[in-house]
C-alpha cells in the first residue's frame, strides 16, 4: 500500500473535503475532536501533563517511524545518525525554543526514551532495532490503536 498521494488522490480530496463540508461537518468533526481529545488527554498524561516534551518526543518518534518504513531522509547516513535530530532541527520543526527543547530532552533523556548521538543529534533510545518507548508503552499503544480504528469506522461514511 503506497502512502503517496497521487494527483488523482488531490482531487479526490477535494471533492470529499468539500463534500463534509457542505453536507456533515459538525458530524465529521465531532468524531475527530472526540478522537482528537481523548487521544491528547492520554498522552498528555505519559508527559505529566508537559505537552512542549510529549512534542519533542513525537517528532523524534517520526523520524524513528520514517527510517522503519522505508520513508527516511536519512538513507545515506550512519545507522548511528539515522533519524536523529539536533536540538536547533526540534526547535524549528516544533517552534519550541532551543534551549526548552534542550531541557526536555534533557528530561527524555532522564526516563530513558531518547539518546544523545555524538553531539550531533538525538533519537529514541533503541533497545536493539525496537525503540525503549515502544516496549514501555505497550498498554498506551493499544488504546492508541483502539482510537484510531474507531475513529476510521466512524469517518467511513463521511469518505
Amino acid at each position: 500500500m503506497s502512502l503517496v498521494a497521487k494527483p488523482s488522490d488531490f482531487d479526490e480530496l477535494e471533492r470529499v473535503s468539500e463534500r463534509v463540508l457542505q453536507n456533515s461537518y459538525a458530524h465529521f468533526q465531532h468524531n475527530f475532536i472526540e478522537f482528537l481529545a481523548a487521544h491528547l488527554s492520554d498522552s498528555a498524561s505519559l508527559f505529566n501533563g508537559d505537552l512542549e516534551e510529549m512534542l519533542v518526543c513525537v517528532v523524534l518518534a517520526r523520524a524513528n517511524l520514517r527510517d522503519e518504513v522505508g520513508q527516511s531522509t536519512h538513507k545515506k547516513s550512519p545507522d548511528s545518525l539515522r533519524s536523529s535530530l539536533s536540538a536547533a532541527r526540534l526547535a524549528e520543526l516544533t517552534g519550541i525554543p532551543r534551549e526548552t527543547v534542550r531541557r526536555k530532552l534533557k528530561s527524555l533523556e532522564n526516563r530513558g526514551w531518547v539518546t544523545r548521538i555524538d553531539r550531533r543529534g538525538w533519537r529514541l533510545t533503541l533497545e536493539g532495532d525496537t525503540p525503549v518507548l515502544r516496549t514501555e508503552l505497550q498498554d498506551y499503544l493499544r488504546r492508541e490503536i483502539r482510537r484510531l480504528v474507531r475513529l476510521v469506522r466512524n469517518l467511513q461514511e463521511f469518505i
